[in-house]
């Protein structure tokens, strides 16, 4: 809805600068966010390679019911399963535990966003349980271990993949590239590619449960402490990168996958898809990703073990979380991702809401984003 409130010279000017100036920003882009900007910039889905799971009934067969129980038993019983080899937060342990349900396939993976591959998620893959894939990084290169030099945009990735080889089904993939994350990612399934089980980097400074937010998408640009608005750079990175957990489960429900759980961290959030557990998929229910908004028993009548709310539920009490650990990203321009969206659909991102986000510390140093509301000027935020 738009909320209008009369009045207010000053504090409108100062929304129009903040509204002008990443508008002129992404501009040079060719920005496909942006309403009054032409979607030049999206890139084109091969339909040849793309295979739409969406409506398919993955049925609870003895194995894929195995496995089910074997997740939820392995990671909703007050186990810790995070474990550190060469990961930075505990990714080892809760990938290799998964595996421990799931079993694999042909053994491979593919990881986006590695720095030089010495700390990260699947070299404990390769090096102790047999396992060979791809490495992409913008910085680094290692061909013996197959680490490759490639910057990464949702534009690209499509072509970057088959240009290695990667098959269209796989057993893990880890996504770790700071701003464009969600987008990256969004581009890999749209394009086709199906790993069973996916790690992906969230922003931990959003609720799990609320909030569906995502930064735009900015092919050429780089986390690096990029700041929409006051373009400083700060040592820590600012709070503006990447998508809100609830917003990742949104698109990633999408394509079949449900989430599993967080590190104790809360940095990564873990998805396995529907063709492993056993779930039916429906694209129009989102409880099933997110969780019954009433009582525990009707979650559990939807035979949905798997949502934000169980991930969720599983992090420790702690959480370990240590706020904050972000350098602040008030009054930035954010897109909300609605429920129930078609994110294979035609112009599927000028569905996403464009607000703007102030930001302040709560209880216990938590980050509290609010929807900016100011005399004069309209505000588009969900309901």
């Amino acid at each position: 809805m738009i909320i209008r409130t009369p009045g207010g010279f000053l504090c409108g000017a100062t929304l129009g600068l903040i509204f002008l100036a990443p508008a002129l920003y992404y501009a040079l882009f060719s920005h496909p966010n942006f309403p009054w900007l032409p979607l030049t910039s999206t890139p084109e889905i091969k339909q040849s390679s793309f295979k739409n799971i969406v409506f398919e009934d993955f049925s609870l067969s003895p194995m894929r019911r195995t496995a089910r129980n074997c997740l939820k038993e392995t990671f909703y019983t007050g186990k810790q399963m995070d474990a550190s080899v060469f990961s930075q937060v505990g990714e080892d342990g809760i990938i290799d535990a998964a595996f421990s349900c799931i079993n694999t396939t042909n053994k491979y993976f593919v990881e986006l966003g590695v720095s030089d591959g010495s700390q990260c998620t699947t070299r404990w893959l390769r090096e102790s349980k047999g396992w060979s894939g791809l490495m992409l990084d913008g910085s680094h290169s290692n061909l013996s271990i197959n680490l490759q030099p490639e910057f990464m945009t949702s534009k690209n990735i499509d072509t970057l993949l088959n240009k290695h080889r990667v098959p269209m089904h796989f057993d893990h993939m880890t996504v770790d590239i700071d701003l464009n994350t969600f987008w990256v990612l969004h581009a890999v399934l749209a394009a086709g590619f199906r790993p069973r089980f996916v790690a992906a980097e969230i922003n931990r400074n959003f609720p799990s449960e609320r909030q569906a937010f995502v930064t735009l998408n900015l092919p050429e640009g780089t986390w690096d402490a990029l700041d929409m608005i006051g373009g400083h750079r700060a040592t820590g990175g600012t709070c503006y990168f990447g998508a809100s957990p609830l917003a990742m489960a949104r698109m990633m429900q999408h394509f079949g996958y449900w989430p599993l759980v967080f590190d104790k961290y809360a940095i990564n959030l873990f998805f396995v898809h529907a063709s492993v557990v056993g779930i039916k998929l429906n694209p129009l229910n989102q409880k099933l990703v997110e969780g019954s908004s009433t009582s525990r028993e009707a979650f559990d009548t939807l035979d949905q073990d798997f949502s934000i709310r169980s991930a969720a539920t599983a992090l420790p009490a702690d959480r370990e979380l240590g706020w904050p650990i972000h350098e602040p990203c008030p009054h930035n321009l954010w897109l909300e991702v609605p429920r129930n969206l078609d994110f294979m659909g035609s112009g599927w991102e000028r569905r996403l809401r464009p607000t703007i986000l102030s930001e302040v510390l709560g209880p216990n140093h938590i980050r509290v984003f609010k929807p900016l509301a100011c005399p004069g000027m309209p505000l588009f935020h969900g309901t």
